[in-house]
């Protein structure tokens, strides 16, 4: 019985071959589509979930409240957040994670590599696997635990347990120096740690001990006003967790120390403006919910491009079986019965699902590489860990591949044979099997005209927030932190930026907040000094001289800061006690917020915090220097003396090429500072921080709609192909009538376009609340456009009448006679 089974499956397969193809690649479109998207999904939502004893750990957040209750948690803590773990959850592990920066000497060329200070039980708390040494005592204040890919960058191999490497602290104070001295440290190597995967938030290239005398170079280190660090402790089970978060209230009521937040709100618990919590670090890189947003928008393309191939693959399984009536009604002539025929169809249905499996794990495969590339991941398929995922897909294909045989077969097997031979045509299944065809055709094209209209959307969104006016120019700005707590003495740094100043082509040179991954706009309660004014929140940037200039800020009113603007960091710390009276400019936003008429009537007037008396001096523009995701807030600027030390340098030129300024500035650099690395920036390499994971999504969407549209092809043109080869004797009848071979293709390329026409009374909804919803979290955004629409919808016509017009121009031309002949 298998073997005729085989022997039909053959010879039908061998006769018909374009319906063949066609189910095949089409189903296997849709099963390499969703395995990838899975994939993408599994890697996202897996973050750090590869750590042993994953579950175990929490990261302590702090949660500030500002004037009117709003609170975000932040994952970070203040430095001494670790004394209140161990006080509150004594028996439980803990410890403090800080990052910070380091020299090395790599190929006779100083090299800044990020590292990790960390308290003691770091490993009682991170698991991590090694590959060379042993965790007891892997850290001491003389040594240095490294990773595998560290050890092969500067040893060559990962057998470097005792062996010594030299680095120097980035942090002035860090090894117990005075400012200004150039002195390294010799660490010996205690351990190697095995690479951490590329779903990390942390990546543990080298690790060392925080002592006390680390710490204290810190800045901040006891201000929980300013969160920089962070602290982690492990927890064994939910009701260990609610205990622990009860203690660390207690904690914060009892030894909390904010200032700016107790003068806030007098009389109401610590705890409740000040609140420490224990999140789940696997939890992480999805709490936001605009992270999570485009995770589940391309799980659900996955999802429909798996249930349009499916569709698809009914489809011409259904046209398929249909043009076998006559085989159907000869073998039921020779005695085959109808359970016989419906188990030929159901297994021959099972095998094509099968055929079309592994195919679609082929073209996994070798689609992988370039999603990666496209798309800047590292997935791959590992068919031993995640063989449950990987047979579940196959069985439900197999199962859906069957289901879709269902109706073909049974009405196949339900055909009379005297029926069928005195036909005079090929069987279609009437009425009810072509508008069945139609409608799986509408389905299928609704949601590939969705998706291109989707994807124009975000790729328009994603060139304009690209290109969008930031209030500055993007070109031009060259940006470094080389001179942030660098070992040298500040008469070092003026002569740098004295230099880099005197450069040819240079127009300013600054210091203070950048655009892109070092911006900070935390925002702080700020209010006029009116009675009975409400707070607004607003963030205060610390700025150099010539700041403005660099950023070319548009002056609205009054004048920019100056060097007799400048206040000294001590002065404004010492502001928390001793009031103090500091001049600022403010931009537009910040005007609008505080309730001033016009940037004129901003001049001169105060604003407060705590104890410090912001007197306004000018008003410039709005800029973006935030993400686009996020609206611009009100700013207010203040001078500060010696900012290169504190904040990023930036340098703006003009009339020269990007290379050519890098080459002056390292010139300079390599003079003045030989044995220390200097990392250039460009405003456009800056601002890319912002818009990485956009242009990541929008790659993955596009190269999703691409396929899902050629699954909708394939299904077009399988129902083409069997309408026109059904409709023959009619096509014979219109040419022999006189009908022209143009007249007989248009109106058969407007019956088979009927359905894809009618797909956009549902397509544009569907695309337009999706577009809504997602550009919604943009503050720079572009505008729903009717040509989003109208090009997608355009496109997905052109594509439908590509595919069909050559298969009806080709019917069309044939001779009548011989039609009518074989019919």
């Amino acid at each position: 019985m298998i073997r005729s089974f085989l022997i039909a499956f053959y010879r039908t397969t061998a006769r018909h071959p374009l319906y063949a193809v066609l189910n095949v690649l089409g189903l296997s479109f849709g099963v390499a589509v969703f395995i990838v998207i899975s994939l993408y999904v599994h890697f996202e939502a897996t973050f750090d979930a590869w750590m042993p004893k994953a579950d175990r750990i929490h990261e302590i957040t702090t949660t500030r409240l500002v004037w009117d209750d709003k609170a975000e948690p932040d994952f970070a803590s203040a430095g001494v957040a670790l004394d209140a773990v161990r006080a509150a959850v004594p028996r439980a592990p803990s410890t403090q994670v800080v990052t910070t920066w380091s020299i090395f000497q790599y190929d006779g060329e100083p090299v800044e590599e990020e590292e990790y200070l960390v308290s003691a039980g770091f490993f009682d708390v991170f698991d991590l696997p090694l590959v060379a040494g042993s965790k007891t005592n892997a850290l001491t204040p003389d040594s240095i635990v490294i990773s595998e890919a560290k050890a092969r960058k500067y040893f060559g191999h990962t057998d470097v347990v005792g062996r010594r490497i030299v680095l120097r602290d980035m942090i002035v104070g860090v090894m117990d120096v005075p400012q200004g001295a150039s002195v390294s440290r010799v660490y010996t190597v205690t351990a190697v740690l095995a690479d951490t995967p590329p779903n990390s938030s942390l990546r543990f290239h080298f690790v060392r001990l925080l002592t006390p005398q680390r710490a204290a170079a810190f800045p901040h280190w006891d201000n929980w006003d300013v969160s920089t660090h962070r602290t982690f402790v492990a927890l064994d089970g939910a009701k260990a967790l609610a205990e622990a978060n009860a203690r660390l209230d207690a904690f914060v009521d009892s030894h909390g120390r904010s200032p700016a937040i107790d003068a806030q709100f007098p009389g109401r618990p610590r705890h409740e403006r000040l609140r420490l919590r224990a999140f789940p670090l696997a939890k992480e890189h999805l709490a936001d919910r605009k992270a999570m947003a485009p995770i589940l928008a391309l799980g659900t393309l996955g999802i429909l491009a798996f249930a349009i191939a499916l569709l698809n693959y009914v489809n011409l399984a259904t046209a398929r079986t249909m043009i076998r009536a006559r085989e159907a009604a000869l073998r039921r002539t020779l005695g085959a019965t109808e359970g016989t025929l419906r188990l030929q169809f159901l297994g021959e249905a099972a095998l094509v699902s099968l055929m079309a499996v592994v195919l679609g794990f082929s073209l996994v495969e070798l689609a992988l590489p370039l999603v990666n590339n496209l798309g800047g991941t590292s997935l791959r398929l590992s068919y031993l860990r995640t063989w449950p995922f990987l047979v579940g897909l196959t069985t439900a294909v197999l199962l859906c591949g069957a289901m879709a045989g269902l109706y073909p077969a049974f009405l196949m097997a339900a055909y009379r044979p005297a029926a069928v031979f005195a036909s005079t045509r090929t069987p279609s299944g009437g009425r009810l099997a072509v508008r069945l065809r139609e409608i799986l055709v509408f389905l299928q094209f609704t949601l590939v005209t969705a998706f291109l209209i989707v994807v124009i959307g975000f790729a328009t969104q994603l060139r304009h927030i690209q290109t969008s006016n930031l209030g500055f120019d993007r070109e031009g700005l060259l940006i470094t932190n080389a001179l942030t707590g660098a070992t040298f003495d500040p008469g070092k740094i003026s002569a740098i930026t004295s230099q880099w100043v005197a450069l040819p082509n240079v127009v300013s040179l600054s210091s203070g907040v950048t655009p892109g991954p070092y911006y900070d706009w935390a925002l702080l309660p700020i209010r006029r000094t009116l009675p009975g004014a409400q707070p607004v929140d607003a963030s205060v940037l610390m700025i150099g001289d010539h700041y403005f200039n660099v950023f070319e800020a548009k002056l609205l009113a009054g004048r920019v800061l100056t060097r007799d603007d400048q206040v000294i960091m001590e002065a404004v710390q010492a502001a928390n006690r001793v009031p103090i009276t500091i001049n600022v400019v403010i931009n537009r936003r910040a005007a609008q917020a505080y309730g001033f008429s016009s940037p004129e009537a901003a001049l001169g007037q105060d604003l407060i915090i705590a104890k410090r008396t912001l007197h306004i001096v000018g008003v410039v523009a709005d800029q973006r220097f935030g993400p686009p995701s996020e609206p611009i807030v009100p700013l207010v600027f203040y001078s500060m003396t010696q900012m290169q030390e504190k904040m990023s340098t930036i340098l703006r030129y003009d009339g020269v090429s990007e290379d050519v300024m890098r080459a002056r500035m390292i010139s300079v650099w390599r003079r003045l500072a030989p044995d220390l690395p200097l990392d250039l920036v460009s405003g456009n390499e800056s601002l890319e921080h912002y818009y990485e994971a956009d242009r990541r999504i929008t790659r993955l969407f596009v190269m999703g709609a691409c396929l899902v549209g050629l699954i909708g092809v394939i299904g077009l043109y399988g129902m083409a192909a069997f309408n026109t080869s059904a409709r023959s004797v009619e096509i014979g009848l219109r040419k022999a009538m006189g009908g022209s071979r143009p007249r007989i293709t248009g109106l058969l390329v407007t019956q088979f376009l009927r359905p894809v026409v009618l797909a956009n009374l549902v397509a544009w909804p569907t695309a337009w609340w999706v577009l809504d919803h997602w550009l919604g979290q943009f503050d720079d955004r572009v505008a729903l456009s009717p040509i989003f629409f109208l090009l997608g919808s355009g496109i997905a016509l052109l594509i439908a009448v590509m595919t069909v017009v050559g298969l009806t121009w080709n019917a069309a031309g044939s001779a009548p006679g011989k039609t009518l002949r074989h019919e």
